[in-house]
């Protein structure tokens, strides 16, 4: 079973939620990363509904949008994709039979075998061959905005940061927390080894093992931040987050990369039973 625990709050395993059952949420992510040479945005939205609530947490199912096409529904097995989000933050997902038989269904209509699991193809973009019906959950993180007992004051971490942080109000209307964290260079270096990686696998001219990949990363002096935004509705629900990461690189010859990267998620309610 899968497990991924996300923006995380220590010490703490609430039992109550303003969550309730039958909501449905229209839930935007949208992203824009600005490099020294260029840069790229785009965006992407989902449909959650909240299907149960409970004493172990709530039930979460994320589905297509309206308007996605019968097309792009044709090219995508993971949704819908129901997660428990447990009262300590942690998420599981609760459909993995149901995602494992879509999964056969578009590698058989794809004509990929299982030997092609794992590998990456390029299109438009760069897609990944993904078999495993778990890593929806990893690919769902930056939709779930369901964080527990969330205010002022409280120590807050976030994935790929090196400690947590105390989440500060910055304002009141509405409420807003915020909190600024070290970025982990390590995990950044694996980051850029594992681009590296699937650009060789991708265009060649090589095969490269995340191994040498990372070895090829090590002199890298890497530094990072990440501020976290957060708001909040009068339920105490949290409407947006927003991530801005800012990255600095200095190589062997004294040169030095920047990159600026904003995840925003936005939870819009649709309907409240």
């Amino acid at each position: 079973m899968a497990l991924l625990t996300t923006g995380c709050v220590k010490g703490t395993t609430p039992t109550y939620t303003t969550e309730i059952e039958g909501s449905a949420f229209e839930v935007r992510v949208s992203y824009s990363t600005s490099y020294d040479n260029g840069s790229s945005s785009g965006h992407s939205t989902l449909i959650e509904r909240v299907i149960e609530v409970s004493d172990d947490g709530i039930v979460v199912e994320f589905d297509f949008a309206e308007q996605t096409s019968d097309s792009a529904k044709a090219r995508e097995w993971r949704y819908p994709a129901r997660l428990l989000v447990t009262n300590d933050g942690e998420v599981e997902l609760v459909n993995p039979d149901e995602l494992a038989e879509r999964n056969r269904n578009w590698r058989n209509q794809a004509g990929f075998d299982k030997s092609a699991c794992g590998q990456w193809y390029f299109t438009w973009n760069a897609f990944k061959i993904e078999c495993d019906p778990y890593s929806v959950v990893s690919e769902l993180e930056s939709y779930n905005l369901h964080l527990p007992n969330i205010h002022e004051g409280i120590e807050f971490s976030e994935p790929g940061t090196l400690h947590p942080q105390t989440l500060e109000l910055a304002e009141d209307v509405p409420t807003t927390l915020v909190a600024t964290f070290e970025l982990d260079p390590e995990a950044i270096r694996m980051d850029r080894a594992e681009e590296d990686v699937i650009t060789a696998q991708i265009v060649g001219p090589r095969d490269l093992t995340l191994e040498d990949a990372l070895l090829d990363r090590e002199s890298e002096e890497v530094r990072g931040t990440l501020k976290t935004t957060l708001e909040l509705d009068g339920n105490n629900r949290i409407t947006s987050r927003t991530r801005v990461t800012v990255i600095s690189i200095e190589f062997d010859d004294g040169t030095n990369e920047r990159m600026t990267s904003r995840v925003t998620t936005h939870r819009r309610l649709l309907s409240e039973d």
